[in-house]
């Protein structure tokens, strides 16, 4: 899965991380982002985080980055 590093934390793709929830094809993997696009809720399974826009979402070269500490295996 495509990453960058900024300031030290490491950050991964968020379309391909996406395709891997599709691809692990469980209607409990699921992302929604905000109106106005400042946050993502990602649910995996059970597990549910909020990720916001500048704090845990990175936009690089025009792709979206999440902290790769939110990352769950769907």
């Amino acid at each position: 899965m495509p990453a960058i590093e900024v300031n030290g934390t490491t950050y991964l793709d968020l379309w391909s991380y996406s395709n891997l929830m599709i691809a692990a094809g469980s209607e409990n993997n699921y992302m929604v982002w905000s109106d106005n696009n400042t946050k993502v809720k990602i649910v995996i399974g059970s597990q549910e985080n909020t990720l916001y826009k500048d704090k845990d979402i990175v936009i690089y070269k025009g792709a979206s980055y999440i902290n790769s500490k939110f990352y769950v295996k769907p």
